[in-house]
């Protein structure tokens, strides 16, 4: 009696093996990558280090692209020098696996221990009370499944940083969001050296490098009218 149980029950056993299985996969099939890069414009200042604590990303609902959540997809704290993130530098600040779907905001929770060195001289960035929890950047796009979307934060060091009274320095992000498979590059050597390259869209500087060789920006493909300074 007991062996008929067994042969009665073990077809439905592998049923419910093969259904677990099925709905695995299908989980583990809905989600893509995001791989975000930080990188930075030149500056006047001799250092600036940022402290990183946490990225995260907002994802909206399917049906009305409301708000519904934010994702954290990194909370491991690092320390950025953006003064070496020019040129076409970039450091990853994440790169992982993310739930299928559509997204509309990038969140940086920049900490204490971020400072600024100026002649030599380090100073503490203070972070006004509306950055403290965490820097919100508005860029809409979608994670597809099994595909990889790339980010570029392009950190403006050189606006994000207000010499206030006192000789304190208050942190205040000026940050641009670049799709990274709609941006391009440009590489040339410049005559003379000591030359400042600038690229415009219309009357908007879009991107801005100090002479190296090869000189490199990460623009979009529209930002082609370029000019020369020198210096």
């Amino acid at each position: 009696m007991k062996r008929l149980w067994y042969l009665i029950l073990f077809p439905f056993l592998l049923l419910v093996i093969a259904n677990c299985s099925k709905s695995t996969k299908s989980e583990k099939a809905s989600e893509g990558m995001i791989k975000i890069y930080l990188t930075d414009v030149p500056a006047v200042y001799d250092s600036v280090k940022i402290v990183v604590s946490e990225v995260s990303v907002h994802k909206a609902t399917e049906d009305d692209d409301t708000l519904s959540g934010w994702v954290v997809v990194n909370d491991s704290v690092q320390t950025y020098d953006l003064l070496q993130l020019r040129n076409g530098a970039m450091a990853v600040l994440d790169s992982g696996s993310l739930d299928a779907g559509h997204y509309t905001q990038i969140r940086l929770l920049i900490t204490d221990g971020s400072y600024v060195v100026v002649n030599g001289q380090s100073y503490d960035l203070q972070i006004p009370s509306g950055y403290q929890s965490g820097v919100k950047l508005v860029h809409q796009f979608r994670i597809e499944e099994n595909k990889l979307y790339e980010l570029i934060l392009d950190f403006n060091a050189e606006k994000s940083i207000v010499h206030t009274e006192g000789d304190k320095y208050q942190l205040k992000p000026t940050i641009r969001v670049v799709a990274k498979v709609t941006s391009g590059e440009i590489v040339g050597v410049t005559v003379p050296s000591e030359t400042e390259v600038f690229a415009l869209a219309n009357s908007d500087t879009v991107a801005y490098t100090v002479p190296m060789i090869p000189t490199l920006m990460q623009i979009q493909p529209s930002q082609v009218l370029m000019y020369w300074q020198n210096t």
